[in-house]
């Protein structure tokens, strides 16, 4: 068996789960601290922005670097300086930004400084979110004497708020959607790379920009070959990590995205799948 000196997990659906049930927080927390007695590094890969993840992550003993941003951003977790990152260019910023106006869609920009929402007059109904409620939840899930929070009145004002540095857009829509004219448009852009984190987190960043790309750079960055990594995850944005990873675990109810990426299927997140297959491939 490889030795594995270095796990990138998923946040959100892998290594926390917002249930009240299951055994995942025991079995998790044990098996990253274990992890960590016996030398290995352990670091979270989120599509959270940086201003949220600073604070949700924070209670956790993860070594002091994440992913952030689907992989636009590597930040040092106890400094936040950025160790890496990739921005839309104002182009394509401007692009997509006319893209939500024209199709109503509320969209989240996020940078490693601050988060901002634009939501439509009329905006493209959602199911299963409440926008207001989608929207606060972010606000009180961020530290806003660290970070900025931003609604905005109208893409304008987005635009030059957001054009230089924003890492990561994400349209609130469901799959089912996306129409075969907003796939033209967004095909026509040719320099973006497209990804679900959730049911309606359409999560648009750089062309080659990846949790896949960031997990081979931090291990680069770090001088640890590719076959001693470890990489878990649930959804389709964990694909990427999982298939360059020595070994790549899916939760047992990830996607099958997810699941076509792996070698290995643990159990259900809910039940503690991470910490069960850190126990068996990184815990000696």
């Amino acid at each position: 068996m490889r030795e594995i000196k270095m796990i990138a997990t998923d946040f959100d659906g892998t290594f926390c789960v917002h249930t009240p049930t299951g055994t995942w927080e025991a079995d998790n927390l044990k098996a990253l601290q274990d992890a960590r007695r016996a030398g290995v590094l352990v670091f979270p890969c989120t599509g959270r922005p940086w201003p949220q993840a600073e604070k949700i992550l924070r209670p956790y003993e993860f070594d002091n670097i994440a992913v952030v941003n689907n992989g636009a951003v590597i930040i040092k977790t106890d400094t936040g300086d950025v160790l890496f990152n990739t921005c839309h260019s104002p182009e394509v910023s401007k692009a997509l930004m006319c893209f939500a106006e024209k199709y109503s869609i509320i969209t989240q920009m996020s940078t490693t400084r601050h988060v901002g929402f634009y939501v439509p007059e009329q905006p493209l109904e959602v199911e299963g979110m409440d926008s207001m409620e989608y929207i606060n939840n972010h606000r009180v899930t961020q530290d806003e004497s660290k970070f900025g929070f931003f609604l905005y009145k109208n893409m304008q004002e987005m635009y030059e708020h957001n054009a230089q540095d924003c890492e990561l857009f994400r349209f609130l829509i469901n799959p089912e959607q996306i129409t075969p004219a907003m796939q033209a448009d967004l095909s026509a852009l040719g320099e973006i790379e497209i990804t679900w984190s959730w049911s309606f987190h359409m999560d648009i960043m750089t062309k080659g920009v990846s949790k896949g790309t960031a997990v081979s750079k931090l291990a680069e960055l770090l001088g640890i070959s590719l076959e001693n990594v470890m990489t878990l995850g649930d959804a389709e944005n964990d694909a990427s990590m999982l298939k360059i990873a020595g070994i790549g675990v899916a939760m047992g109810d990830a996607s099958p995205k997810a699941i076509e990426a792996a070698d290995y299927i643990s159990d259900t997140a809910e039940n503690g799948g991470f910490g069960k297959a850190v126990q068996k491939f990184a815990v000696k």
